[in-house]
């Protein structure tokens, strides 16, 4: 995959940190990789034990090597993927189409999955249940305190509403 955490949910689920810029995230032999810029690296690195980190910059510099002047995402993903020997994937239908031609300009077959990427995600583990439950129960005591605060207001002559 590569997204943002912010828009893509598949790709928060997949690492679980909030990431605010576009990265790859690859799942192989059942590892989790994520190559991340040099901004974000040792933040990612010490919030997502479950995925190996790599350095974008580090991918990029061996695609300037092989004589690339201005290495692309797509790039450093193929990279990635040949370095792991994969000639084929499966991406999210969400999945970026320029970067996907790029891929399969370079010979990388694709293939997309419809629905949710990760169809764990359609049942919630206790621990997510615990945390809905929780973040469910703040809403209702918030908007028990609002409803508290507008009946303890009162309406002046010059129709403003003065909280007490």
């Amino acid at each position: 995959m590569v997204a943002d955490t912010e828009h893509d949910a598949d790709m928060l689920y997949a690492v679980g940190v909030f990431v605010p810029d576009p990265f790859i995230f690859l799942r192989t032999r059942g590892r989790n990789y994520v190559v991340m810029s040099d901004l974000e690296f040792d933040r990612v690195r010490r919030q997502a034990p479950h995925c190996r980190v790599l350095s974008l910059s580090r991918y990029q510099a061996r695609v300037r090597r092989a004589g690339v002047r201005q290495p692309s995402l797509a790039d450093a993903g193929v990279e990635l993927w040949r370095g792991r020997r994969m000639r084929r994937g499966v991406l999210p239908r969400s999945f970026p189409y320029g970067l996907a031609a790029d891929l399969q300009q370079r010979r990388i077959r694709l293939a997309a999955r419809s629905g949710n990427f990760f169809t764990e995600r359609e049942c919630k583990s206790a621990a997510e249940v615990k945390k809905i439950s929780a973040a469910l129960m703040m809403a209702e005591v918030g908007l028990a305190e609002g409803i508290q605060a507008l009946k303890a207001s009162k309406v002046n002559k010059a129709s403003k509403v003065n909280l007490v």
